[in-house]
């Protein structure tokens, strides 16, 4: 059996992860960074290169398992990630956690 890797152990406490493991002020702050994810994402939504992986999503086609948000349809899982990461970092207007350099979300 492989050793579990950092990465895999990470998702697997996230997957288990429920609101009612988190504090009242870890779901506030977690709703304002979902809120300024979703306003980044929104903003990149007509950028250049959102478009072109749009117009690749709609030729490779797939099972609509996924909300794309730059085109308000759904489609594949792994390639709505790929565009709803796209669409919210295109126009890198999101927050930083000063400290880190790294943003929350």
């Amino acid at each position: 059996m492989l050793e579990p890797t950092i990465s895999g152990q990470l998702g697997a406490s996230l997957a288990r992860l429920s609101f009612r493991d988190l504090s009242q002020s870890q779901v506030s702050k977690l709703k304002i960074y979902f809120l300024d994810w979703l306003g980044s994402a929104i903003a990149g939504t007509n950028e250049a290169p959102v478009q072109i992986i749009l117009s690749v999503i709609r030729d490779l086609g797939g099972a609509p398992e996924s909300t794309i948000i730059a085109s308000q349809s759904y489609g594949n899982c792994l390639l709505a990630a790929l565009a709803n990461g796209a669409s919210s970092h295109v126009v890198e207007m999101d927050d930083l956690h000063r400290e880190s350099i790294l943003h929350p979300a």
